[in-house]
């Protein structure tokens, strides 16, 4: 598995910051694993509060940031444990808040990674009503999910 050398390894972020550029919140290395995803959830929504997004934007990123992070557990790395990172990012000129979701496992099409149980394939429709944009990128390296709220 190629990580990149640059990341932190997971830890508890200190606070979201502001910079010129906007409000900041990341997470590098969160081990792929289910009981991680409530604490990112939790940080995640007091972020969105903070920067004062109302009660159902923080639910609608709550939700969106879950389900991207579920589909890195549930489907990226079928034999072996990983690795994935959270970013997120407010600016305010632009009135929109980022989050993104990068795995370094293996894409697997949605057809082919349930046997076509449509039950299963719901994430990527959930992800496009709670967002007001959703691009899903693999890659050789990994899977990006980047979902855009605008404000």
């Amino acid at each position: 598995m190629d990580i990149p050398s640059s990341k932190q390894p997971w830890q508890e972020p200190d606070t979201s910051h502001p910079s010129s550029s906007g409000h900041v919140l990341r997470f590098a290395e969160i081990p792929a694993h289910p009981r991680q995803l409530h604490r990112i959830r939790h940080a995640l929504s007091a972020w969105a509060a903070q920067i004062g997004m109302s009660g159902e934007q923080i639910l609608d990123v709550a939700l969106g940031t879950d389900e991207a992070m579920s589909n890195v557990v549930l489907h990226a790395y079928p034999v072996m444990p990983g690795i994935f990172d959270v970013h997120a990012r407010y600016q305010p000129e632009d009135h929109h808040v980022t989050i993104t979701v990068t795995d370094y496992g293996r894409w697997r099409p949605p057809a082919k990674a349930m046997n076509s149980d449509k039950l299963h394939m719901r994430g990527i429709t959930l992800l496009n009503a709670v967002t007001t944009q959703t691009v899903i990128t693999p890659t050789s390296r990994g899977t990006i999910t980047r979902m855009r709220w605008a404000l």
